[in-house]
């Protein structure tokens, strides 16, 4: 399901893009998403970073959870031969073999958590919890203590969900970039001179020490999830 991550990214934000006083077509595709990738049901966090009163958008977020984890589930626990072959893959290659670029790698390869381990995946919950909490913070006092515009909710959404999924990969990483420049923005406008410069350079050396690995081909540390850290490190900042 791979080849179609991009396509189905593309159609969450479609649906975010095209239809902006409903979250019914963004139900609909991410609940569609979600039963080909499950992680996608993540993206209903975005709902908490509307700009109405929050009980209205933990009950938006709530039940949308709830639907997306029940349709889910119905699909785990059907009892066919498509599901026992979904669930060997989930089980020998999304969470021990091919961890992918984000916190699973983090976790695996930097802190040397067991890979599938009950540990890891609470460390998981935990991290999307966070940047969770971090993006409520962000789009409610993120323009100098007033909430963020629609179009900086938008990015801070799309751009936050692949961040906080913990098994990310190349084609999650596409909307992380507006994200990233959001963050430094917010940064830059709401941190005290003497914060803001060390943290603009440290993003731009982190990000082109990543890029000159890549070009001359050496490698001090693994670039990618170096830098799903540094931009955990600054949300949590920002």
């Amino acid at each position: 399901c791979g080849n179609i991550g991009l396509v189905m990214h593309a159609a969450v934000l479609a649906s975010l893009l095209l239809f902006p006083r409903t979250r019914i077509p963004f139900t609909v595709a991410v609940i569609a998403c979600a039963c080909v990738k499950p992680p996608f049901l993540a993206y209903f966090v975005i709902c908490l970073f509307d700009d109405r009163a929050l009980w209205r958008r933990l009950i938006a977020f709530a039940w949308r959870a709830a639907l997306g984890l029940a349709c889910v589930a119905m699909i785990m626990l059907a009892d066919d031969r498509f599901h026992h072959a979904w669930q060997r893959t989930l089980n020998s290659v999304t969470l021990k073999r091919q961890v992918g670029m984000g916190w699973f790698e983090l976790t695996t390869f930097t802190f040397h958590v067991p890979a599938g381990s009950r540990l890891n995946a609470e460390l998981a919950l935990a991290f999307m919890a966070v940047m969770t909490l971090c993006g409520l913070a962000m789009a409610q006092w993120g323009r100098d203590g007033e909430p963020l515009d629609q179009d900086e909710r938008l990015v801070l959404g799309m751009g936050i969900v692949p961040l906080m999924i913990p098994r990310l990969l190349d084609y999650d990483m596409v909307l992380i970039v507006p994200y990233a420049a959001l963050l430094m923005t917010l940064i830059q406008r709401n941190a005290p001179k003497a914060l803001g410069v060390p943290l603009s350079w440290l993003f731009a050396g982190w990000l082109g020490y990543g890029f000159a690995a890549y070009a001359f081909n050496f490698h001090g540390w693994h670039r990618t999830q170096m830098d799903m850290l540094l931009f955990g490190v600054l949300t949590v900042v920002a």
